[in-house]
């Protein structure tokens, strides 16, 4: 095991697990052979907001020592002159092999921090900030990925963006949020501040070495053709809130021609926002399309989706993914007729609290002859013709009030290659109206299957009452006795004409109501008994998912419904006694989410979950949400206690037992 080869593989395969971290600080206990292999994984990330001003002091020497085997780093907005003013000189120096910066910032901005200074100072203590950061970016020209956020809209002077296209060859990948291209507020113009970190000089009086004829200030031009030099580089851009002066170069007139785009994310609301982003529309390799914004938008979304929807349904865009954020919400009709002009079938689909209905649902299932290329396994027997459900691995529809419970079933059942679903709720009587569907056929291999069996992720509430649970033992006895199978159907769920159906050759009176070849049919069950069933058929489904990682079933509630009471929709029980132990082959399942769900559980079906799904105690953070025991707080403690207990024992699950 002293062989640093061998190490090598052991560590970076570590590196790949659920709590790496954890466990490659144990390696590198070992011996210091072992420590110098684990430094560079130790290091590889590094994240300066999580430190304090008594932290960063107790780790100074160590920053230092290791910054060389910095590879991402992550820091704050005038952290280095509020919490550690002399860190910017003995740490950024020293970063010099950095793939990936992040800077952000809080909310409680330079103008609003508790050092008393008046607006002058804190302006010229932002220009040292661009003048330290324009600095960092240049003494690492193997710089990938750069993300900076503003809580208030800043404008990066001249030094910053010639920096970023003038001494960075590699950047793939430029993220901006909350800023001004081109001058105004705070900016260099006219201003012969020079500041230096690490030796490295950056002189931002560069902005007035250029002037524009249309009465612009001094650089804006200058800055918007850098701008326009780096979109053209980057394979990924992201522009959310990002003004731009009214200046229009022959650059922008012409071009830019984002001919290495392949992921862009996009929001804006000026006139100039939206013609950069219908220009960032005509990139040849655009692959990935988001629109939507972190920040709250001021203007009514629906204008902009109406706006949008024709650009991008005529450019006829190859896109593998697609996603349409809550920001905006786009209408069924609106999302039919961009998945309609799409060139190719897409792979992910998010489109969380929109309209999307049985228009959108028509287009996303419905087979095309001209993408035959893309149907081979494509999972449908003897099927030639692709469709956008037929590829479709990530499909987000949480919040989507318009999608029905039979809608969830039908996605599930026809999107072979699913890997990510959300959703808004399916109700439990609609997977035993698809297990009874599937006994009309002769050979299992013909039954379609209720979901994919590639399944990781499934977040979608399941609903085992509904208010008409009390309306189908009143009214619903004769449909039961019509068809004895469906024991637990409601006037909702599942109505005369899908019983015939299901019942395949059943004879019916004239009346709408028969009987089946049997002299005395059984009685309708009783509410325990369908309760039962129910959870039955739900379990037996879920048992199917072995490859589930994350199960998500409890109750995603609107924002008017948190002062109603959380317990109105029965959720499923999970409990031994209602066929928990039939989940006992998911052994992948790192989450599982019953939040807003009343649950009643005893200590063994606690003990059982901590047995079987001991992979939630390897993860990072909280892993099992949701109450042991409905409102009794004190109980629910207990039981949480236990579980953590049973976990951290490591008692043996029922296969090793065996």
């Amino acid at each position: 095991m002293d062989i640093p080869e061998i190490r090598n593989l052991v560590i970076s395969n570590l590196s790949s697990t659920t709590n790496s971290r954890t466990n490659i600080l144990s390696c590198s206990c070992v011996s210091k052979a072992w420590l110098q292999t684990c430094l560079p994984y130790l290091w590889h990330e590094f994240d300066l907001r999580k430190f304090n001003k008594h932290q960063l002091r107790l780790r100074h020497q160590g920053i230092i020592n290791n910054a060389h085997l910095i590879r991402h780093l992550s820091l704050e907005h005038m952290q280095f002159y509020e919490v550690h003013p002399h860190l910017q000189n003995c740490v950024l120096p020293y970063c010099r092999a950095l793939q990936r910066i992040e800077i952000t910032e809080a909310w409680n901005s330079v103008y609003d921090s508790g050092v008393a200074r008046d607006r002058s100072e804190k302006d010229r203590l932002r220009l040292r900030e661009w003048a330290d950061i324009a600095a960092l970016v240049q003494q690492n020209p193997q710089l990938q990925e750069f993300r900076i956020e503003n809580s208030n809209v800043w404008t990066p002077p001249v030094a910053f963006w010639k920096a970023l296209a003038e001494d960075i060859p590699a950047l793939r990948s430029l993220q901006i949020l909350r800023a001004t291209i081109g001058q105004g507020g705070i900016s260099s113009a006219g201003s012969n501040i020079s500041h230096s970190v690490g030796g490295n000089t950056s002189n931002s009086s560069a902005a007035g070495s250029s002037n524009s004829n249309d009465g612009s200030e001094p650089g804006e031009d200058m800055v918007l053709d850098l701008f326009l030099a780096i979109c053209d580089r980057v394979e990924e851009l992201h522009l959310d809130a990002v003004l731009f002066t009214r200046v229009k170069t022959e650059r922008w007139i012409n071009g830019p021609t984002f001919s290495h785009l392949k992921k862009l994310t996009y929001f804006g609301r000026s006139t100039m926002q939206f013609e950069l982003f219908y220009k960032a529309l005509d990139a040849p390799g655009l692959r990935e399309l988001t629109w939507g914004s972190s920040y709250r938008a001021m203007v009514q979304p629906a204008i902009i989706a109406l706006i949008l929807t024709p650009e991008i349904v005529k450019r006829r865009l190859a896109l593998e993914v697609l996603d349409l954020q809550e920001v905006m919400p786009f209408e069924d009709r609106e999302l039919q007729l961009i998945l309609m002009s799409l060139s190719r079938p897409l792979l992910a689909l998010q489109v969380k609290d929109s309209g999307f209905g049985t228009q959108a649902l028509k287009e996303l299932l419905q087979p095309r002859p001209s993408w035959t290329q893309w149907g081979a396994g494509s999972g449908f027997a003897g099927e030639l013709m692709a469709c956008h459900g037929s590829t479709i691995h990530t499909l987000n529809l949480q919040g989507c009030i318009t999608v029905t419970s039979k809608m969830v079933q039908k996605l599930l059942q026809g999107c072979p290659q699913l890997e990510v679903f959300a959703a808004w709720e399916i109700k439990a009587v609609d997977i035993l109206s698809a297990q009874i569907d599937r006994r009309r056929y002769d050979h299992a291999w013909m039954r379609p299957a209720w979901a994919c069996r590639k399944l990781r992720q499934l977040e979608v509430f399941i609903s085992v009452f509904t208010s008409l649970q009390e309306v189908w033992r009143l009214e619903a006895a004769q449909e039961y006795r019509a068809y004895p199978f469906a024991t637990t159907t409601t006037l909702a769920a599942m109505t005369l004409p899908s019983l015939s159906a299901a019942a395949g050759g059943l004879e019916w009176s004239a009346n709408g109501v028969g009987s089946p070849s049997m002299e005395d049919p059984p009685s309708p069950p009783s509410l325990i008994e369908s309760e039962r069933q129910l959870h039955s058929a739900v379990y037996r489904e879920l048992a199917q998912l072995t490859g589930l990682e994350k199960l998500e079933i409890g109750k995603w509630r609107l924002a008017t419904e948190y002062n109603q009471n959380p317990a109105e929709e029965q959720g499923l029980d999970l409990q031994l006694s209602s066929g928990l132990g039939a989940l006992a082959g998911l052994t992948r399942l790192r989450e599982l989410d019953f939040r807003n769900t009343p649950q009643y559980l005893g200590e063994q079906d606690v003990i059982w979950m901590a047995e079987h799904f001991c992979g939630m105690s390897e993860s990072d953070g909280v892993r099992l949400r949701g109450r042991f025991v409905g409102r009794h707080i004190q109980r629910h403690r207990e039981l949480e206690v236990l579980f953590k207990n049973v976990q951290q024992r490591g008692m043996p699950s029922v296969a090793e037992r065996s």
